[in-house]
């Protein structure tokens, strides 16, 4: 009877014992499934905070939504709401230099230069999702990859920008970027992917071409007028290297015309060549002042004609935009006439010469008409 008692004490005893290694057994796995769920959530939190570039996604968020330090756009690094990833008019990781996802017109019906969010994309490639590109960075719009040049999207293999100044670090070492005039650097004044202003042909961040000298966004010195990326336009330096008087020319008959966007109430100007000395030309200079934060699209329009040339001996006209001829030979209208469709950057001014060459035989022929924006 008593070897069965104390038989039974011990089998209880160990049970006991049994019972209280599991449950110190299961609070072990719990505490170490808990401890590694811990270090997960921190490592998922620090890769996510953290990228590739040591960019803080904090930092980012106070960096959205912010106002443009050159006065072009009425904001950079634009974000969808709720979101702190940059998503229109983005700039090039805090420079100031809007480049990519531009919204053209201010409702994000077209953007230019896109930054892509494929993982197998060719231009502007945005690996990390975190709204800037990576690899195969297209720095002026004209579908030709500057920077970061990759196979896979995975390396650089040419032209590395290690520290996001805009150069390769591989092949200008030296050069030191001047803030102050990289906001009008590579200026695309119709989004047609090239360059009409403060053009920087040899990527150095420092302008070659179409120089704008004092602020007034139209090229005065180093014009390329026919696209080939060499100045075709000499300046008189007895006149602080200002194109406007060289390249206008001296010509029997000017007349110059100024209007901003803002004011389109105000957007015709007569042409009557009754003033004008027969065999001359008559050249009038339109400058087209978009003074507002976003592109403005419109028309140049003939309105109003008055022609009393005939089809044999109409007259011939040509204009030129910023120095580059755009029309040739066209003969004067004999009712409403498109002259040309125009795209105007924000913040940008345009300069489009008509010039009418008159004839000797002729001079006695009426021809009115007005030139129109619309």
């Amino acid at each position: 009877m008593g070897n069965d008692y104390d038989s039974q004490r011990k089998i209880l005893a160990d049970e006991r014992k049994n019972i209280s290694l599991n449950h110190r057994y299961y609070k072990q796995v719990f505490c170490l499934a808990f401890l590694c769920i811990i270090i997960i959530v921190i490592a998922h939190f620090t890769i996510y905070i953290y990228d590739d570039k040591n960019l803080n996604k904090q930092v980012i968020c106070e960096n959205v939504n912010i106002s443009d330090k050159y006065n072009i756009y009425s904001r950079v690094n634009i974000t969808d709401e709720g979101s702190c990833t940059p998503k229109y008019n983005i700039d090039y990781y805090g420079n100031g230099k809007v480049l990519f996802n531009i919204d053209v017109y201010g409702d994000k019906s077209l953007l230019f230069n896109k930054v892509s969010e494929e993982k197998e994309c060719k231009l502007n490639c945005d690996i990390n999702e975190d709204g800037y590109p990576d690899f195969n960075i297209d720095l002026n719009g004209d579908g030709t990859a500057d920077l970061n040049i990759s196979d896979d999207n995975q390396t650089c293999q040419k032209s590395c920008d290690k520290n996001h100044d805009m150069l390769a670090n591989d092949e200008k070492k030296s050069i030191k970027v001047d803030m102050k005039t990289l906001g009008r650097l590579n200026f695309d004044i119709n989004y047609d992917g090239i360059c009409d202003l403060n053009c920087d042909i040899d990527n150095d961040l420092k302008a070659d071409l179409n120089i704008d000298l004092n602020d007034d966004n139209l090229p005065d010195l180093n014009i390329d007028s026919n696209n080939d990326k060499t100045p075709d336009i000499s300046v008189d330096s007895n006149k602080d290297n200002n194109c406007d008087d060289a390249c206008l020319g001296e010509t029997a008959y000017t007349k110059d015309f100024t209007i901003d966007i803002s004011k389109l109430k105000d957007n015709k100007f007569d042409i009557n060549l009754e003033g004008i000395e027969p065999g001359s030309e008559g050249k009038y200079a339109l400058i087209i002042n978009n003074d507002k934060t976003v592109a403005f699209k419109g028309k140049i329009l003939w309105q109003n004609i008055n022609n009393g040339y005939t089809e044999y001996n109409n007259l011939k006209y040509n204009v030129v935009n910023n120095y580059k001829t755009i029309i040739e030979n066209e003969t004067l209208p004999f009712k409403e006439t498109s002259i040309t469709d125009i795209i105007i950057a924000p913040h940008t001014k345009v300069m489009y010469i008509l010039n009418i060459q008159t004839s000797y035989y002729s001079s006695n022929t009426i021809f009115k008409g007005e030139i129109t924006i619309k």
